[in-house]
């Protein structure tokens, strides 16, 4: 009786230990206060405006500034996108807006599913998995 109550016990204290700890993140983030400076891409600061050859200047996330001769602080990290376009807005990418609708081409329409067209049994003459 002894004996199982022992490895009962060692059985127990095993399984109950056997993640001391769970791991965090914490000390994987970084507070990076330094600017961050965008160099020679093409910027459209509005819908009509383009500065070309642009620096945008950017601090804790948000633009401070777009244009030309901007001063930039010491110590910013700095990105060449020479030959980039860049453009001030969110785009979503699964919106339908201002994209035409399809048009179906002349004379691709099916007709209802009355009699079997094709040669050999088929259950639905429109499913055709051979065809995109």
């Amino acid at each position: 009786m002894k004996k199982i109550l022992f490895f009962a016990f060692a059985l127990v204290f095993f399984l109950g230990n056997a993640q001391d700890y769970f791991p965090t993140n914490s000390r994987v983030l970084s507070n990076n206060s330094n600017y961050t400076a965008i160099r020679g891409a093409d910027v459209y600061t509005n819908a009509e405006t383009l500065v070309k050859n642009a620096t945008i200047l950017i601090h804790k996330g948000m633009v401070v500034n777009v244009g030309k001769n901007i001063k930039v602080p010491a110590n910013t990290v700095t990105h060449d996108m020479k030959g980039y376009v860049i453009y001030p807005s969110f785009i979503e990418l699964f919106s339908s807006f201002g994209i035409p609708k399809p048009k179906r081409a002349a004379g691709s329409g099916r007709s209802p599913q009355y009699d079997a067209t094709r040669e050999g049994y088929y259950w639905n003459d429109h499913i055709r998995p051979e065809v995109r």
